[in-house]
């Protein structure tokens, strides 16, 4: 069971791999969690650590994510949190610590 952090998490299941690929974070901390679950939804492979200050996004939250898969290299794209009238800022970044 995955609770909803409320702005949106990242699950993509990948049948061909066998595979879930999960993402969330914590609201509090601001820490991301990414996950590798097999079929069964067992752990096989994650990472669980802060994400640097982004400029523009002082809530540091992760809003409506999408992964993108290239082999074993996975990209993460989300949207901060702007002012009213102003644009969200857009974020990609690799994880490469998902081996």
């Amino acid at each position: 069971h995955f609770g909803d952090s409320g702005l949106g998490d990242v699950f993509v299941p990948r049948p061909a791999l066998r595979e879930v690929f999960v993402a969330w974070q914590n609201l509090v901390s601001g820490e991301l969690t990414v996950e590798i679950l097999d079929a069964s939804g067992d752990r096989l492979r994650g990472w669980s650590g802060p994400l640097p200050p982004e400029p523009g996004n002082p809530s540091g939250a992760l809003v409506s994510p999408h992964a993108t898969f290239a082999g074993e290299r996975v990209l993460l794209t989300w949207h901060g949190i702007a002012g009213d009238s102003e644009p969200n800022p857009v974020y990609v970044r690799e994880l490469g610590c998902v081996p």
